[in-house]
């Protein structure tokens, strides 16, 4: 969990407790492991747009914002991470491989393809073993 005080309370922690669990903090401020803050920061960008100046601006500012805070906007965090990583490994090793210049959907079909291609060895491999013990 965050370090958020209102997830500290005296009625929070004991209820945890009674379930048999355990709380476990995050380190103070620490986004990278609470993809939620990606969608805070989108609406928070949002309202900073606009001169608050009374409550009812604020509301319809938070309409406004909320509705700009989609999956895409946010982000997959996951497949962003896979893709950097992927990128990162490219960068390595330019000049080492014969994948180079491969887009990610061409990387992606060549490893099916080595999926495929190690599936169907495998299955020859297993019906010449089987078609031996007939004999």
């Amino acid at each position: 969990m965050d370090n958020a005080t209102v997830h500290k309370t005296p009625e929070g922690l004991q209820a945890i407790r009674d379930r048999g669990s355990a709380l476990l903090l995050l380190l103070p401020y620490s986004p990278f492991l609470n993809p939620i803050e990606k969608c805070w920061a989108k609406a928070n960008q949002e309202v900073r747009k606009i001169s608050l100046m009374t409550n009812e601006i604020l509301a319809d500012c938070k309409e406004v914002a909320a509705k700009t805070v989609t999956a895409e906007s946010c982000g997959n965090q996951r497949e962003q991470a896979r893709l950097k990583n992927l990128k990162k490994k490219e960068k390595e090793n330019k000049g080492k491989s014969s994948l180079n210049g491969m887009t990610v959907t061409q990387k992606k079909e060549y490893d099916a393809a080595i999926m495929r291609a190690k599936q169907e060895a495998a299955a020859a491999k297993k019906a010449a073993e089987g078609a031996g013990k007939k004999k």
